[in-house]
């Protein structure tokens, strides 16, 4: 049996505390992973891909491109919505508002399980935003970037321009 996938995807290897790579030489050079990123982009652009796949396709491109300006200039490159509009939760409850700074800043045990609660009223996850709205951090990691691409009207208005121009 063989499988005939109909696109590849990476997403570089970072140290994250939920997966206990914090002490890890886990990530491949800008180099490296650019040229991983050139070969993924030139089969993206070199295929016909229709209906959600190419939607899909045409982020993925932003993506990639955001992604090696992101690991080159080693800041952000669009305003990130972490705290905002994406969180992650731990088995244990606890809330952090993006998984890369892993900086807890409250537990839904201690909130009565009220997310709603820890989300607007937390004075640690507002000093959290206020932090990674001033861009002290940057990350390439595909779950907060494409939150990012989809609040970043001039990613969105490329992808859709790409979406209809070939």
């Amino acid at each position: 049996m063989s499988f005939n996938p109909d696109s590849y995807i990476t997403e570089i290897a970072e140290n994250r505390v939920e997966l206990d790579t914090m002490d890890s030489d886990i990530a491949p050079s800008l180099m490296k992973y650019s040229h991983a990123i050139d070969y993924l982009l030139f089969q993206i652009k070199n295929r016909e891909f229709k209906g959600m796949n190419k939607i899909t396709q045409t982020f993925r491109i932003e993506y990639y491109k955001l992604v090696k300006k992101i690991l080159k200039e080693q800041k952000q490159q669009i305003k990130c919505y972490a705290g905002i509009l994406s969180a992650q939760i731990a088995p244990d409850g606890d809330v952090w508002p993006c998984c890369i700074l892993a900086k807890v800043v409250g537990n839904l045990k201690d909130y009565n399980y009220d997310f709603r609660k820890l989300w607007f009223k937390n004075p640690e996850l507002r000093k959290q935003r206020k932090r990674i709205r001033n861009e002290k951090c940057f990350c390439p990691m595909a779950n907060a970037s494409y939150t990012n691409m989809l609040m970043n009207n001039k990613i969105l208005l490329k992808a859709i321009f790409r979406l209809f121009v070939r």
